[in-house]
């Protein structure tokens, strides 16, 4: 299987708790929105051909801690907790979020586990995709936690060599 071709990539980093950010009729937590400015720089970057394509563009985003600041929240929240922060919650907002704001209609998938270690992973996965085409582009998104409340995320938008 040929090797992915890298179009762009993007690296976001906070030194201190994710931003929050509430879309109009939903909540998601805030690592899930920082991957999505990152998905949002680097399908800018990317150039107009990747962004044209948003139907056929896949994402996947691996983290070992994805959700964790929402997933404490409603374990230690007491009285009544909205639902809309259990869907918040999930892992899988990570590459979710980025799909429904920028209209991504490939495949999608998370991998709970340190960067490093899932690396291999997702680029096997990516490049299935594509060569399969079940996708022309993949959004490749790694977050990690940083010290005591930083977040670094890199963002990457691949393909496969035509020809």
């Amino acid at each position: 299987m040929p090797d992915l071709r890298t179009l762009s990539t993007v690296e976001l980093s906070v030194d201190g708790p994710a931003p929050r950010r509430q879309g109009a009729s939903f909540y998601a937590d805030p690592v899930a929105w920082l991957v999505t400015d990152a998905v949002e720089a680097a399908l800018r970057d990317a150039g107009e051909r990747v962004r044209a394509a948003a139907a056929e563009t896949g994402v996947l985003s691996v983290s070992r801690e994805a959700t964790k600041l929402t997933m404490r929240q409603l374990a230690t929240a007491g009285g009544r907790v909205s639902p809309m922060k259990f869907a918040g919650a999930s892992a899988g907002s990570i590459a979710g979020v980025p799909c429904i704001v920028f209209g991504l209609q490939g495949p999608s998938m998370v991998l709970s586990m340190p960067p490093a270690d899932g690396r291999a992973v997702a680029q096997l996965v990516a490049r299935s995709w594509l060569a399969a085409e079940n996708c022309r582009y993949v959004v490749l998104n790694e977050h990690e936690a940083v010290g005591e409340n930083g977040h670094v995320v890199r963002s990457s938008v691949v393909d496969l060599p035509t020809g």
